[in-house]
């Protein structure tokens, strides 16, 4: 009797210590593949998914991978989307990767396609190679895209001097019907549900519905912004780079001097403050998109209207260039805006006043 229950008792240890030893070694093997995935995976590389919300890392670099950014359909929510996280940055292998990729993608056009070319250049700014494909769009149209992109040009040769020779080339395909729009989009993995424009980073060539030569106009320059503002600037952050597609594509000259685009719905709404609006990063794709558009129009438009904000955004725009794979904190925003600009918050509610005023 003693002896069968020392057996049982000897067969139990045995196999509490078969499972002790079973569960060290699980634990083992699943520490070295989280390891792996770590080093080559998450820290690496992170795949563009559409429908997921954007994601500015301080070691994120510009993607080689398709990642977007739409202009929205009038009250739709946009087309969310995350951008590709290496631990590298690589601006002149990016950009062959962008040269091959264009390639792949313009070959996908049918032979119905025409294509013109205009290079935009000055002595003190970066040169813009626009290629624009189109089946049907009015030569006046045309002109007109390359008249206000030739204005935005100058803005960003006056704004950030040191993109001197620097080259922006887009791809700017303008697709005359939604049944065009949403079959080459889709072709790239993208829902074009809720958007008239999308602007593909990892190949710079931006997709433009038209409806009618106003829109397509704004939204082939709010495109283009796009691409500029990722070779001449970097990574920026989602209210900046937004802002100034917003604000830019708007823009007119007017006995000399630069006017922008002013809705009076956008003077009805009232902006989010700055330091919501700085914070907001990670708040674009659950809280009402439309009033971060306009947000970010609003501050950025205060800015464009006065010499003093003029050199305030300039500042802004060389320190964020600084470093093309870093983006800004926004209390280093904040710190940039008020050094230069001590008054600029109070500056921006009296300018709101007098705009509200005058469309009374």
């Amino acid at each position: 009797m003693v002896s069968l229950l020392y057996l049982k008792a000897y067969g139990l240890t045995s196999l509490a210590k078969k499972r002790f030893q079973t569960l060290i070694y699980c634990t083992i093997v699943l520490i070295l593949l989280l390891s792996v995935f770590i080093s080559n995976g998450v820290l690496e590389h992170v795949q563009t998914i559409p429908q997921q919300t954007d994601t500015q890392q301080t070691k994120a670099v510009i993607s080689t991978q398709e990642s977007v950014d739409v202009v929205p359909k009038p009250s739709l929510n946009t087309q969310s989307r995350t951008s590709v996280v290496e631990r590298y940055c690589d601006m002149n292998g990016f950009i062959e990767n962008q040269q091959q990729r264009s390639q792949q993608i313009l070959t996908m056009l049918s032979p119905e396609f025409r294509h013109i070319q205009h290079v935009f250049s000055a002595g003190t700014g970066p040169t813009i190679v626009l290629s624009v494909y189109y089946t049907q769009l009015k030569e006046l149209t045309l002109d007109m895209i390359i008249e206000r992109l030739s204005l935005v040009h100058g803005i960003y040769s006056e704004l950030l001097p040191a993109s001197q020779g620097k080259s922006v080339t887009l791809n700017l395909v303008i697709l005359s019907n939604r049944t065009q729009y949403e079959d080459y989009t889709s072709r790239y993995g993208f829902d074009p549900r809720t958007s008239q424009g999308v602007f593909f980073h990892g190949s710079n060539s931006a997709f433009v519905e038209y409806k009618n030569d106003q829109q397509v106009i704004k939204t082939a320059v709010h495109e283009a912004v796009h691409a500029m503002n990722l070779r001449l600037i970097g990574l920026t952050p989602r209210w900046l780079n937004e802002g100034m597609a917003q604000l830019f594509s708007g823009v007119d000259l007017q006995e000399g001097a630069l006017t922008f685009d002013v809705k009076k719905e956008y003077l009805l709404a009232e902006p989010h403050d700055i330091y919501s609006l700085l914070a907001s990063e990670s708040q674009w794709e659950s809280i009402d998109t439309d009033k971060l558009y306009y947000s970010g129009w609003s501050w950025l438009s205060f800015l464009m209207g006065s010499e003093q904000g003029r050199e305030t955004m300039a500042r802004l725009l060389i320190q964020e260039s600084t470093n093309p794979c870093k983006v800004l904190s926004g209390d280093e925003t904040y710190q940039i805006l008020q050094s230069v600009y001590p008054t600029f918050e109070q500056a921006f509610y009296d300018w709101r006043q007098t705009l509200n005023s005058r469309s009374e």
